[in-house]
């Protein structure tokens, strides 16, 4: 398990804040989740919003996306591979998210949705039962849609079959952002190597 945030950066930094193996805290995949989850979501936009009763709701579509794409990085990550990191970076223009071990889905019938065959369904049953990830096949929809809502880029997914990967691109807003709100430097179309059906139905999620 590796955390790395190399966003704002300054001079020869080659990061500002990571947490791995290094004796500070208890290694486990559970407080891995707790520590980094809220500095991964940290930088996200916070728009005012008040819930019935006056109360403030800081949460947002995008704030749960990126929960739930960090839960997918846990659940389908191959704990068995001797040189496999599940590894999530944060950058000024976007956050990924890296897990070992290929996807067991089709890529288009992850697109889709309905479907989940997750690799660790006892973690994700845990998960699940502290109130993170689902097991119905709606996590990359949600994701999908919760990127919909902003012009911040298209979510990339890549198989990455020449090192048993899985990787999860969000673009995010960054201080070099063109004029649209879509960061320089991310592509704005769907990932390269997906087939023409995941395109089809991508371009009818997104619009």
């Amino acid at each position: 398990m590796d955390y790395l945030d190399m966003s704002h950066l300054v001079g020869d930094e080659r990061y500002h804040d990571r947490l791995t193996y290094d004796g500070l805290w208890e290694n486990n995949l559970y407080q891995f989740f707790r520590i980094v989850s809220p500095k991964v979501q940290f930088d996200l936009p916070r728009p005012f919003k008040l819930e019935k009763g006056g109360k403030r709701n800081d949460d947002t579509p995008q704030h749960e996306a990126v929960r739930e794409a960090f839960t997918n990085a846990i659940i389908h990550c191959d704990l068995m591979m001797d040189a496999g990191i599940l590894r999530i970076e944060k950058h000024d223009d976007r956050l990924c998210f890296r897990n070992p071990g290929l996807l067991k889905l089709p890529v288009e019938t992850i697109y889709r949705g309905g479907n989940s065959k997750a690799r660790n369904p006892k973690i994700q049953n845990m998960l699940r039962m502290i109130g993170f990830g689902e097991n119905v096949g709606s996590g990359f929809p949600k994701i999908i849609a919760a990127w919909k809502e902003t012009n911040w880029g298209e979510p990339q997914l890549l198989n990455k079959l020449d090192v048993d990967e899985v990787e999860l691109i969000l673009p995010v807003p960054s201080p070099k952002s063109n004029s649209t709100g879509v960061s320089e430097g991310v592509s704005n179309r769907v990932p390269n190597g997906v087939s023409d059906t995941a395109k089809a139905i991508y371009s009818h999620i997104v619009g």
